[in-house]
């Protein structure tokens, strides 16, 4: 098995198809972020640079080189992020509050300076300069991660973003994966 490293370039395969990962970004002290590409594939690409080349659905911290190295990810190739995306000054969050919630937009690494808005879980409220915002401040378990990979989530569908009452099925069909079948998963 080859060693991770920056820039790698992986597939998960889901039921629907494959999903394309970039490990992008490296920030000491918050992590690795992979960019999420929109699309599941049928098979794996052959298109990959234009994909990677492309704007992503959302940038996100997780740790990919931990999922290929166990397994779950397929290494793809290994290709530097582009400059014209460098890493974003601005993340967003989102808290549900039944049909309407409200958005946070963050300076990164500062999170003093931020503005909030009210809107709904289409990502409808966000004024038009922040409505292109990719990077999520969140940071997701390894089984949340898969279901986010797995599901139509992305910066319109904020209702998506939690699995709600499907969290014990993907609990159990993710924890499988990623810890063994019928591991403890504490």
């Amino acid at each position: 098995m080859k060693k991770a490293q920056l820039g790698d370039v992986y597939a998960f395969r889901t039921e629907r198809g494959y999903r394309i990962i970039h490990w992008a970004y490296y920030k000491e002290k918050h992590g690795k972020f992979v960019r999420i590409f929109p699309g599941f594939f049928d098979e794996i690409p052959n298109n990959i640079d234009e994909i990677i080349n492309g704007e992503c659905a959302y940038i996100i911290c997780f740790d990919a080189p931990k999922a290929y190295k166990k397994g779950i990810f397929i290494l793809l190739k290994n290709s530097p992020v582009s400059d014209k995306y460098p890493f974003p000054k601005y993340d967003i969050n989102y808290h549900d509050y039944d049909d309407y919630g409200e958005f946070e937009i963050c300076e990164f690494l500062c999170h003093q300076n931020f503005e909030e808005f009210r809107g709904n879980p289409t990502g409808k409220g966000l004024p038009p300069k922040y409505q292109n915002i990719k990077l999520i401040n969140a940071i997701v378990d390894p089984i949340w991660f898969l279901y986010l990979l797995s599901s139509d989530f992305d910066l319109h569908h904020w209702n998506l973003f939690y699995p709600g009452d499907k969290w014990e099925e993907y609990e159990k069909k993710y924890g499988d994966m990623i810890f063994g079948k019928g591991k403890d998963k504490a």
